[in-house]
């Protein structure tokens, strides 16, 4: 809607996840060895609630990205956190995560077409507000998460080189890699390539809606699914859809 470049765009979207490589295992390192956890997660909420309130303000592509430099910097642990929280309070029933993540799918779809007709009647800037005013309720329950207490007195880089040594670590590192061009191709430009084809804006919130819809009975059954496949093989499936997802995504002509 600001006349930004398809590069200009590409750059916005890319240059915060490459930038949070590093601040990202940074600050959860401090929050890990120091046993800072929620005020770790609670300074990173509230540097995004304060840069996405501002964002329908800038005017200029330097000031664009000038903000999503900065949130990359002081927000990326943010999910992060907030896993690692859930994994701990678990406990030994950690393949249950999904009926915990299960509950952010219904909000994302229940809350994708009513903010997509918003859009459409009160201009983008709203998805903006919409954040940080959500992002401001999920900081007051901030104080509800348990983490585990520090126990780590290992320097953190000396963790992460041992880490880097490790070849399955690698592997890993590497699949997800390769998953991530698939899976960023389709979350950043779905919403672009409906704009190319002539759908309204609230099209992607329909959208939205459909694939959370078949998200559920998944992550309900995760538990499930884990107790008869291995995670390997559940990890292989989801790879393989996500590409075949893509695939049709590339080839559709019509909203």
């Amino acid at each position: 809607q600001q006349g930004f470049s398809g590069s200009q765009i590409g750059l916005l979207l890319s240059i915060g996840p490459l930038i949070a490589l590093f601040p990202s295992p940074f600050w959860t390192g401090v929050a890990d060895t120091r046993g800072r956890h929620a005020a770790v997660l609670t300074l990173a909420m509230l540097a995004g609630i304060l840069i996405y309130a501002f964002f329908p303000a800038f005017e200029v592509f330097a000031l664009y990205l000038a903000a999503v430099v900065v949130l990359a910097l002081l927000t990326s642990p943010i999910l992060s956190l907030i896993d690692t929280s859930i994994l701990h309070m678990l406990g030994d029933q950690k393949e249950r995560y999904g009926r915990v993540r299960l509950w952010g799918t219904i909000g994302w779809g229940l809350s994708a077409p009513v903010v997509g007709e918003l859009l459409e009647r009160r201009g983008l800037e709203w998805m903006f507000w919409i954040y940080a005013g959500l992002m401001l309720v999920s900081l007051l329950l901030v104080r509800s998460l348990d983490f585990e207490a520090a126990v780590e007195r290992t320097p953190f880089w000396v963790g992460v080189r041992g880490m880097l040594r490790d070849r399955a670590w690698w592997l890993v590192l590497s699949a997800a890699f390769i998953a991530a061009f698939g899976l960023s191709a389709q979350v950043n430009y779905l919403g672009l390539q409906l704009d190319e084809m002539g759908a309204p804006t609230s099209y992607l919130g329909i959208a939205i809606t459909l694939s959370t819809l078949f998200e559920l009975p998944i992550l309900f059954g995760s538990s499930y699914l884990l107790a008869r496949r291995s995670n390997r093989s559940v990890l292989f499936f989801a790879v393989a859809v996500t590409g075949l997802r893509c695939f049709l995504y590339a080839i559709v002509a019509t909203p």
